[in-house]
């Protein structure tokens, strides 16, 4: 079996026995060099007038410049952290910064799909709204650059409720008694006789309030030979059995926890191509969202 070149299996010649292709998939796989942090590529953002760069982060020779925001790739983290310096550097004396505004929230729809953290947004046809850029690049000019995912789709949190139990416990509460406290009213009502002569008639009426009076008992203070003293009153109390509702506790005296159901994380907005709410989704409409997003400057 010969090989041509390991980097590339369609170079194989005589390749007869399906082994011998997976062991030069394998050997490709092996002589395949690892992505570090010195062949990982960064991603940079150009501003209009600044040089364009190539992937290790230099000026071209010809002196090109850019005429619009140019996304370039920069290899390893060494030549990213050197030119993010250097252009940081170069805007802070032209009064430039990369962000008009940060961490802005804008209603955003899923309109061009899900959108991750780090992709760019730009104004939806949808009034009012954004969505997620058809490419990642700075062509369409976004307004600005997501910081968060969403998926348009609201999680299920789990609803947890603390266990209660039924306990009787032993109380002492205060004796008390009813009473009837009997009142009268004076009702009275202005009449007209026959003859045009008014007067006030009154008539009693008979009426009642009941009130609840704590009991009293007497007690009795004896000196050392239980000669009586003195008497006093106190309250008088009974004991009685009541039922309460605890909180049941697990073996560390933590409050036990149980699953009751599940709720949305939000409720779902969808909202039409006109920017028209409504409570159901139905074929033409949107899910409509809130994020938070760098708005970008394109004051050079």
């Amino acid at each position: 079996m010969e090989v041509n070149d390991v980097t590339d299996v369609t170079d194989v010649t005589d390749v007869t026995d399906v082994q011998e292709v997976t062991d030069l998939q394998e050997i490709k796989e092996e002589l395949r060099p690892a992505v570090t942090s010195e062949t990982m590529l960064y991603r940079f953002c150009l501003i209009p007038n600044e040089p364009m760069l190539n992937s290790m982060g230099l000026p071209y020779l010809d002196g090109t410049k850019c005429t619009d925001c140019t996304e370039v790739f920069i290899e390893g983290k060494a030549n990213y952290d050197r030119v993010l310096a250097e252009h940081t550097e170069k805007r802070a004396l032209r009064s430039y910064k990369f962000f008009y505004e940060e961490n802005q929230y804008v209603a955003v729809v899923d309109r061009g799909g899900p959108i991750k953290a780090g992709d760019y947004i730009v104004r939806s046809a949808v009034p009012g709204c954004f969505e997620k850029a058809p490419v990642q690049n700075y062509s369409g000019r976004p307004y600005g650059i997501a910081k968060m995912d969403c998926s348009f789709e609201p999680k299920h949190i789990p609803i947890y409720l603390r266990k209660k139990i039924q306990k009787e416990v032993q109380v002492e509460v205060p004796l008390t008694v009813q009473k009837t406290i009997r009142k009268y009213n004076l009702v009275k009502e202005w009449k007209v006789n026959s003859e045009g002569e008014g007067k006030w008639i009154g008539v009693i009426e008979p009426s009642a309030e009941y009130i609840s009076e704590p009991v009293y008992k007497t007690e009795t203070i004896y000196d050392d030979k239980g000669a009586v003293l003195d008497t006093f009153q106190v309250p008088a109390t009974e004991w009685k059995i009541e039922t309460r509702e605890e909180e049941e506790l697990d073996e560390n005296g933590d409050p036990i926890e149980e699953l009751v159901g599940e709720k949305l994380e939000y409720n779902v907005q969808y909202i039409s191509l006109g920017g028209h709410f409504e409570a159901e989704y139905r074929e033409g409409l949107y899910k409509m969202d809130t994020i938070q997003i760098d708005v970008l400057n394109y004051c050079f």
